[in-house]
């Protein structure tokens, strides 16, 4: 059926052949035909005529409407797509007033320009590389056709003049004289009724174009270097897809002021990055669209640059800066009417640097200067420093606006101004809680980045979390609560902000009973810290400031250190979370900027601080000082910020937060003093006497508790004297303005014989942790851990010989005889101590499981033999009767009862 309509190609002139141009009588335009004929076959006539809608116009031809409209500019401009219709398109327009007219509608809507698209042969060819059938789809169309009651001849409809128009645009983009059916057709997915049909048949406008670009009797349209490289932000926000902007209506009538400026019209945003420099101007785009501007910038468009793409594949000289004079003389061209916008303007200054050739900032500032194009720009405060400052000639022809990070108050507007975009992207919703605490814990808790950006951040990201967890089926409603955003923030910052859970609210009621289960003694000490952890957990910390400071003072091996590692351990899980940093490797004055950062122009300056770095990625941590007076005074300077204000500023100008850690500073000042106290307590043990009859544990002989009374007070009493004399040495040492600005001065005790008994428990625990790694295990009887504390002790250097003692008389012999195979995995190392001998013993046992019956017979005969202490039940293991288990029996595993109690044998 299509065969004899695809095989009409005559030509058709629509200029009056003595005036070159159309002839148009009343509303009606005439197609005349030049050479007879019937162009289109049986079916229609040239000389029919196409109506133009237009409201007033009489059908019949009066002597008024007979006058020529061609002197009438605005007649004009609504009939030239009509004028310029090549043969093909005609056909296209015949056929869709056909379809008009058969059902009886007054108007040639869209959806008749694309049923007349249809019976033209290469548009036909097009549908068909979609795998569409042309001839389905014209059924469609017709079956979608309602029935009405006009006789008269069809009119173009408004919309379908717009495609027109759009369709002639086109084709002199593409330098085309005639509109073609192909142009007509990249009109109509202008209007929604026909791109939704073409969509549903899997037909889009790039596609189109695509097909297009392969074909040989049909050239696109060449786009603009402006259109190729830029985006018209008024096209943007008049489609809807710029975000709302509020907040922000000063800085907005400033850039008006300034564009409306005779000369220097040429604003720039300067602020931090995240303030909204960029949806300023975006909001000066929806002005010009919503007509709230001046009457001067009424139309204009701005047109935001691409400079990544202006530059990319111009490797040759002079191929960028080529690119860049076209875009400026577009922009020149336009008479005022486009704006350029460079989002961070200073990449202009060295863009397209080659030899032989200028950047971007040396070409555009002749034409800046003499205010033949406008510019507006953004840019951050440093690098406008860095680059605009330094080049005087390029800065003075720019006016500069300051856009400051709004207030709490003022971002929270800016959220609900946001909320429905997001809620509708997310299929979620937003509580008013939610919406101001994602203020509120942004601004609180990521210290380097700026509102509203970060607040933004928090509720897309607590947006997708919600959305999800639905998907997932893990939650029913589909409200972003004040929970969801805490949940996000911690996991951004590693920081505890959300409710406290029930085992969490538990280990911060008992953190003391925690801390001393690896920690022994100095109540004053652990108390301060727990304390500290509890306040700063609730949010109850001063604010501005870390959430506790310490300097831990004391003698050599008391646990200063140890305490921090304890902490650590307690609350993220591992020492080595805590952030450590030996003041001993910073006692030169140049070392010091090892802890923010070497200046710039030094080696490592790219590497940032040590300790800025450090908490910028852990920023919840607790940071110990170890021994801090050994460190150069002018460290002393950096902490007087840090403990006042809770913040460092590193070598790149960034701030870091240090108001969710814990500063703790150990100091071993005035430990020759301390010596000089305590070296008559240095031979001081155990009780004299065989400690295998010191039976403290069951209460059985009190010489133990006697002596250990009499030298408990004694420490006591030299304590109060060193601690006096400690506190004298730090004022002598520390500058008062640096010691008032600690939370805490906490001085740590000496330890005396009962603290050693406990330490070597947990010192043979940590041994004892290591060889079960290796499949073995450990006990030990009473007398040999006496023996250790005995052997241990020394008030001068506290528990670090013990330290070194289990090492020499305990690990080195125990790893020989695993060596030499005298142990095997599954066995339990039994350590006593021989006092004959005076030399600890290591011995080979086997645990078997018993009934409750024969635990208590054996317990019952265990009376005044050694207790061996393991650690299963709290770091003991009730006493035991050694029994010979059969010699043809093997090893058995060391298993627990079901009542939680073990026996053991010597092998």
């Amino acid at each position: 059926m299509f065969g004899n309509l695809f095989n009409s190609r005559k030509t058709v002139r629509s200029e009056d052949e003595a005036t070159g141009e159309t002839q148009v009588t009343g509303a009606e335009v005439k197609i005349e035909q030049n050479s007879g004929g019937d162009l289109f076959g049986d079916a229609t006539k040239v000389s029919e005529s196409i109506k133009v809608a237009a409201p007033n116009v009489p059908s019949e031809p009066s002597e008024q409407s007979n006058k020529s409209i061609v002197a009438n500019p605005q007649s004009r401009e609504n009939i030239t797509a009509l004028s310029r219709l090549d043969p093909r398109a005609t056909q296209v327009l015949n056929q869709a007033q056909q379809l008009a007219k058969k059902n009886g509608q007054q108007l040639i809507e869209p959806m008749h320009l694309l049923y007349g698209l249809i019976y033209d042969g290469e548009i036909f060819k097009v549908l068909e590389q979609f795998g569409v059938d042309g001839a389905k789809v014209s059924q469609e169309i017709e079956g979608r056709q309602e029935k009405g009651n006009f006789f008269g001849q069809p009119t173009l409809s408004d919309g379908s003049k717009e495609i027109l128009e759009e369709a002639y645009g086109t084709a002199k983009q593409r330098g085309a004289s005639f509109i073609s059916p192909e142009d007509i057709l990249l009109a109509v997915f202008q209007a929604t009724q026909t791109a939704d049909l073409l969509k549903s048949k899997g037909i889009d406008k790039a596609g189109v174009e695509e097909k297009l670009s392969k074909s040989t009797g049909y050239v696109l349209a060449h786009k603009s270097m402006i259109e190729k490289y830029s985006i018209d932000l008024t096209v943007e926000a008049h489609e809807g897809r710029l975000d709302p902007v509020a907040g922000r209506d000063r800085e907005i009538e400033r850039l008006i002021h300034i564009l409306l400026r005779r000369t220097k019209n040429n604003p720039i945003i300067i602020g931090e990055a995240g303030v909204g420099k960029t949806a300023i101007v975006e909001g000066l785009a929806q002005k010009i669209v919503d007509e709230k501007v001046p009457k001067d910038l009424s139309g204009r468009k701005i047109m935001q640059l691409d400079m990544a793409s202006l530059i990319a594949g111009a490797a040759h000289r002079g191929e960028f800066e080529e690119r860049f004079r076209a875009v400026i003389k577009e922009a020149q061209a336009s008479s005022g009417q486009l704006i350029l916008f460079i989002d961070e303007i200073h990449s202009l200054i060295g863009a397209g640097d080659t030899e032989g050739s200028m950047d971007a900032s040396n070409i555009i500032k002749p034409y800046l200067a003499r205010g033949q194009i406008q510019l507006i720009g953004t840019t951050t405060t440093a690098e406008y420093r860095k680059y605009f400052e330094k080049d005087k000639a390029f800065e003075r022809r720019f006016q500069p606006i300051l856009a400051e990070e709004p207030s709490e108050e003022a971002a929270i507007e800016m959220l609900k101004v946001l909320q429905p975009k997001y809620e509708k992207f997310h299929n979620v919703t937003f509580s008013k809680e939610a919406l101001e605490s994602a203020v509120h814990l942004s601004k609180k808790y990521v210290g380097e980045r700026f509102l509203p950006d970060k607040a933004v951040d928090l509720l897309d990201e607590a947006g997708a979390e919600v959305k999800l967890t639905r998907s997932e089926g893990k939650r029913a409603d589909n409200e972003v609560k004040k929970e969801d955003i805490e949940k996000v923030v911690s996991a951004w910052t590693g920081i505890p902000i959300t409710k406290l859970t029930e085992d969490e609210s538990q280990k911060l009621i008992h953190l003391e009973e925690l801390i001393h289960k690896r920690f022994i003694n100095q109540e004053e000490a652990v108390v301060a810290i727990a304390e500290a952890i509890r306040r700063g957990r609730i949010g109850l910390s001063a604010a501005g400031r870390p959430i506790a400071s310490f300097i831990f003072l004391g003698p050599t091996g008391v646990g200063k250190t140890e305490l921090a590692k304890a902490m650590a351990e307690i609350l993220f899980g591992k020492e080595e979370a805590m952030i450590r940093l030996d003041m001993s490797e910073y006692m030169e004055k140049h070392e010091v900027a090892k802890l923010i950062g070497a200046p710039p122009g030094y080696v490592g300056y790219e590497e940032g601080g040590q300790l800025t770095e450090a908490v910028r990625t852990k920023p919840y941590s607790i940071v110990l000082l170890d021994e801090v007076e050994k460190a150069h005074p002018d460290v002393f300077n950096i902490l007087l910020q840090l403990l006042e204000d809770g913040r460092l500023t590193d070598n790149k100008g960034n701030t870091i937060s240090f108001k969710n850690t814990v500063i703790i500073a150990t100091s071993n000042i005035g430990s020759k003093i301390i010596q000089e106290q305590l070296s008559q307590t240095r031979d001081a043990s155990l009780p004299n006497g065989d400690s295998t009859n010191a039976k403290n544990p069951s209460g059985e002989d009190k010489s133990f508790d006697d002596a250990q009374g009499k030298q408990a007070q004694e420490f006591e009493k030299k304590f109060a004297e060193v601690t006096k004399i400690l506190l004298d040495e730090l004022h002598k040492f520390f500058r008062p303005e640096l010691l008032n600005r600690f939370d805490e001065l906490v001085v740590f005790k000496p330890l005396n014989p009962r603290d050693m008994i406990l330490i070597a428990k947990l010192g043979i625990e940590k041994t004892r942790k290591l060889l079960r790694d290796q499949k073995f295990d450990l006990e030990i009887t009473e007398k040999a851990l006496n023996q250790l504390a005995k052997e241990g002790y020394d008030p001068i250097y506290g528990a670090r010989p013990l330290r070194r003692l289990i090492q020499t008389v305990i690990e080195n012999p125990i790893s020989l005889e695993i060596i030499g195979k005298n142990y095997v995995a599954g066995d339990t190392i039994l350590i006593d101590f021989d006092e004959q001998k005076n030399e600890f013993i290591f011995s080979k046992t086997q645990v078997q499981k018993v009934t409750s019956e024969s635990k208590t017979e054996q317990e019952s005969q265990t009376n005044g033999k050694e207790p061996v202490y393991g650690f299963d039940n709290d770091g003991m293991m009730p006493p035991v009767k050694p029994q010979e288990p059969p010699s043809s029996s093997p090893p058995v595993p060391h298993e627990p009862p079901a009542d939680g109690t073990q026996m053991q044998k010597n092998v």
